[in-house]
């Protein structure tokens, strides 16, 4: 259960626990970050779960900065984004997860699917149901 242990964290803190890259650590703080602000749309956990989301880069950027976010990291953002958004109804955000359903993680560490007829990658099946999830919450009655 989240003790308000992340509200005092500063932004060095979670730069530096983001910064090391240890895939348990990241999703956990960034579902943490998440709960702690539930349906609120902090406009810094926005920016810290947008920034596993390589689909919300600046095309400018080119594709190569997302290809270190882990799938595993990239479905805990998009479930993040969920539970920031929750009970909002934000057009714009609604849009985008829509859009996310029909996509695959991206990055170094997905491998192509070879076969047509072959069942979804694992990463895949975990990518849409966080997108699917978030979707969910950001229309949940905040009743």
């Amino acid at each position: 259960m989240i003790q308000g242990h992340l509200e005092v964290l500063q932004k060095p803190d979670l730069y530096r626990y983001l910064k090391d890259g240890h895939e348990a650590t990241t999703v956990g703080l960034l579902l943490g970050m998440a709960c702690q602000y539930v349906g609120k749309a902090d406009p810094t956990t926005n920016l810290i779960v947008r920034m596993h989301i390589p689909d919300t880069y600046d095309p400018a950027l080119g594709a190569s900065v997302g290809a270190e976010v882990t799938p595993a990291c990239q479905a805990a953002a998009l479930a993040s984004l969920g539970l920031l958004y929750a009970a909002s109804n934000h057009r714009q955000i609604a849009d985008f997860l829509v859009n996310e359903l029909g996509q695959r993680p991206q990055g170094d560490q997905v491998l192509p699917v070879l076969f047509y007829f072959a069942p979804p990658p694992r990463d895949q099946t975990t990518f849409v149901s966080s997108a699917l999830s978030s979707f969910a919450f950001l229309f949940a009655s905040s009743t």
